[in-house]
């Protein structure tokens, strides 16, 4: 099967494009101890510089702290919700969520004209490509959940039409699903972190120091809310017969849930870059004692070695209390 806007039950899907947005760089650097501790490439002044409980300053001179962008809402539950979305939810819940979704992403370059051709084509892959389900009118023979994808995973390859799909739109559509600023939250890679969730929602909120991007967790939790129970519900009822009383269901949760969502303004959309209250290292003998923090050494931490260079272990702590 070739490119498609789907997801579900397909090998491709486990491959995450490349993410749009630049990182940020923390390291070490100069000839004599204590290094000099820099962010993306400007010395960080003292006073701040000890916010970073990253690595020991005087142990060996190290380059970038390997930093990862940390999903909240995990990539695998936005994909497994999508497809349930796109084909049973209403034309409704299906704009909300795409505006959502786009809204200042630097894929579409802010395009309004980009974001309607787009929403015109998923929302016509109900209609254009003959699927029986709509919200107008009567479907022929019952099918099920599973049956409805399947045709639609088909459909959308074999669509040749004037306004197909282009792979360029399905390429970007991947990359909006998969790298929303709204959802990134900026730290140590998971193999430093102790308590990586993987593939489970990343709670960020407690770890926050600002209270108006607390208003931002706890509006995307609510969101992950409605896309585990669209997701987890669909997987059991795949095999069952259509009905759109559930998709409308869905629909129902999904817009509300997206209420908080759209009352973020620009800024609490940002993606989070490392705030290094939001990090501390991890003892040997456990969570460190934030109040002796100037009495940290590299022999009491826990640490890891990555490509031949040991840095200090970190989980999310809320040091700013």
């Amino acid at each position: 099967m070739g490119s498609s806007c789907f997801f579900l039950d397909k090998a491709a899907s486990d491959k995450r494009p490349a993410a749009p947005f630049p990182r940020t760089t923390i390291s070490l650097v100069g000839a004599t101890r204590p290094y000099v501790l820099q962010r993306n490439r400007v010395a960080v002044p003292p006073d701040e510089a000890k916010k970073y409980l990253f690595f020991d300053t005087y142990a060996e001179q190290i380059g970038a702290y390997p930093l990862a962008l940390h999903h909240s809402i995990p990539f695998n539950l936005l994909k497994s919700s999508w497809d349930p979305i796109l084909l049973f939810c209403t034309p409704a819940a299906i704009t909300a969520l795409w505006a959502h979704y786009c809204q200042a992403h630097p894929t579409l370059k802010e395009s309004p004209a980009e974001i309607k051709s787009l929403t015109k084509k998923l929302l016509e892959v109900r209609t254009k490509l003959g699927l029986p389900l709509n919200y107008g009118g009567t479907g022929g023979t019952p099918k099920t959940f599973l049956d409805y994808a399947t045709a639609a995973y088909a459909a959308v390859d074999a669509d040749k039409t004037p306004g197909a799909m282009t792979s360029d739109e399905i390429n970007a559509m991947t990359v909006i699903l998969c790298w929303g600023a709204w959802n990134l939250t900026e730290g140590p890679e998971g193999a430093i972190r102790i308590e990586d969730p993987g593939e489970a929602y990343d709670e960020f909120c407690n770890c926050c120091p600002s209270e108006i991007m607390k208003v931002r967790y706890r509006a995307v939790a609510r969101l992950n809310v409605a896309l585990l129970h669209i997701s987890a519900e669909y997987e059991r009822k795949k095999r069952e017969p259509v009905n759109t009383k559930l998709g409308q269901d869905w629909s129902a949760e999904l817009m509300e849930a997206l209420r908080l969502c759209q009352a973020l303004d620009s800024e609490q959309r940002k993606l989070v870059y490392v705030d290094p209250l939001m990090w501390a290292p991890v003892a040997n003998y456990g969570p460190v004692d934030l109040n002796k923090v100037a009495k940290l050494s590299s022999d009491s931490m826990m640490k890891i070695e990555i490509q031949s260079k040991w840095y200090w272990r970190q989980y999310k702590c809320g040091r700013y209390k």
